[in-house]
């Protein structure tokens, strides 16, 4: 009887040895998956801190281009206003100078389509200098939508 209770044990021995193995296997399978998952967490997280100062820097170059078209288009206002005034003094002087009110129609004639003409040549440039402004400005911000696009592999739009 002892050697059977001797094999019975020896048994339970080699099946608790295959059990502790299987068991050992797993929990370090199941250790490498959870460090490969962590990896996998950490290099994605990586790459969404990457993504985000990318966008900031965008946003900040393009308010950069927008405060500084603002800045360009004050000046281009103050240039046209100084010299819109001084057209208006030199208009006046003209007037009061002036011999017959025939030469004064001629002078306001004069003067209004010299007005028109600048007025409309001021509106061109700042029409033009908005347009660049706008368009340098979402340069940078389409460009992380791009890259964006592109991270999820999806057609951008020509």
């Amino acid at each position: 009887m002892n050697s059977q209770i001797a094999s019975a044990i020896k048994l339970l021995e080699g099946q608790a040895a295959q059990v502790r193995e299987t068991v050992e296997g797993a929990v370090k399978t199941g250790q490498e998956r959870a460090g490969q998952a962590a990896a996998l967490v950490v290099k994605g997280l990586d790459k969404l801190t990457v993504n985000a100062r990318e966008n900031v820097d965008a946003v900040l170059v393009s308010g950069r281009v927008v405060s500084d078209g603002a800045e360009a288009a004050g000046e281009e206002l103050v240039a046209y206003t100084r010299a819109s005034v001084e057209q208006s003094l030199n208009f006046g002087r003209s007037v009061l100078a002036a011999k017959s009110p025939k030469e004064v129609a001629e002078l306001q004639l004069a003067f209004v389509k010299l007005s028109l003409e600048a007025g409309y040549a001021e509106a061109v440039r700042l029409s033009r200098l908005s347009a660049k402004v706008a368009q340098d400005a979402v340069a940078p911000i389409g460009a992380r939508v791009n890259a964006a696009v592109q991270s999820l592999n999806l057609p951008v739009a020509a």
